[in-house]
């Protein structure tokens, strides 16, 4: 199987030229008459339209990419009989301008039905730097994903900067700050990183149905106390908090929709004054009043005031004043 970029073949004359194209084999295997099956076809066809491949790509043939959650990561489907090519991740049908995802830009509740059967994905850019992102998709065993492992929420932390070449995991020297990751990278809720490190193409832990995905240390290289993966950005290998927690996953098992809560977006408002810690102040009293006050007012002075001064004033000084110096 190959594929010719636009342009690749022009005739003599130069009047004429190919578009993009993509070559299969007419027949499945060697040396036999098995016709071939739609995996690896409808995977080669898809890089006439641009998208590139979504596996591992460092040449060792350790990670498994994207794996099975997308078609371009893994020609021969699930089940690896090319049977049941996957369906392309939310980040391939962007890119192809198939899906506009819903931007969270603030907290709440969220909710998605299965990607099977809807192009209802959302993205979450706030906080993150420029081309660094988190794609969200209702990924169930539905159509052509009816032989993945697990289905529910999956999470994927997206950085244009870099490739599928760009392998990261804990326990790899400097990691995170080495800036290895994979362009689109699952963020599984079972946390062992199974694609970066070749366990498995798919899993059904990779999926978010309970627990939390919530912003980790800021570590330059990963420890035991750290929580991986997280929220955090780590575009160029500067480690940053986001703040965003998703979590609070609810499952509709007769729609096969999924619920989740996001938090962290909205600014933490700042008071206007300085808080000072004082005793809530009661609005009424904290018992009835009387009617009559309890002791008579005087309507006349006790004693008789006195007008005049109390010592009578000297008419001259006692002493001459001394007008020079002393």
């Amino acid at each position: 199987p190959g594929v010719a970029e636009s342009g690749a073949w022009k005739s003599k004359s130069g009047k004429y030229r190919s578009g993009a194209y993509a070559i299969t084999s007419a027949f499945r295997g060697r040396c036999n008459f098995r016709p071939p099956r739609i995996s690896v076809m409808t995977h080669e066809f898809i890089h006439t339209l641009g998208i590139p491949d979504l596996s591992d790509g460092a040449g060792d043939f350790v990670g498994k990419g994207l794996g099975d959650y997308d078609v371009m990561a893994n020609a021969h489907g699930a089940n690896g009989a090319q049977t049941h090519p996957s369906h392309l991740s939310p980040w391939s049908k962007l890119k192809l301008s198939w899906i506009t995802p819903i931007e969270i830009n603030k907290d709440g509740i969220y909710e998605l039905p299965p990607s099977a059967l809807s192009d209802s994905y959302f993205i979450i850019q706030k906080k993150f730097p420029y081309r660094e992102y988190l794609l969200l998709e209702n990924r169930q065993r539905l159509k052509w994903d009816v032989l993945l492992r697990g289905e529910g929420i999956l999470v994927y932390h997206i950085d244009d900067t870099v490739g599928m070449k760009n392998r990261g995991y804990p326990g790899q020297p400097g990691w995170p700050s080495n800036g290895k990751h994979y362009k689109i990278a699952v963020l599984g809720s079972d946390r062992q990183f199974h694609l970066e490190t070749g366990h498995n193409k798919n899993d059904a832990s990779d999926h978010w149905l309970s627990g939390a995905l919530a912003p980790g240390p800021i570590e330059l290289e990963a420890t035991a106390k750290g929580v991986y993966p997280n929220t955090n950005s780590y575009q160029f290998g500067k480690i940053q908090q986001t703040g965003i927690v998703i979590d609070d996953f609810e499952f509709n098992s007769s729609t096969r929709r999924m619920k989740f809560r996001v938090s962290g977006l909205d600014p933490t408002p700042q008071p206007t004054e300085a808080y000072v810690a004082t005793p809530a102040v009661t609005n009424v009293p904290t018992s009835r009043p009387t009617s009559r006050p309890t002791m008579s007012p005087t309507l006349k002075p006790s004693t008789r005031p006195s007008f005049g001064p109390s010592l009578s004033p000297t008419s001259k000084p006692s002493t001459r004043p001394s007008f020079g110096p002393s």
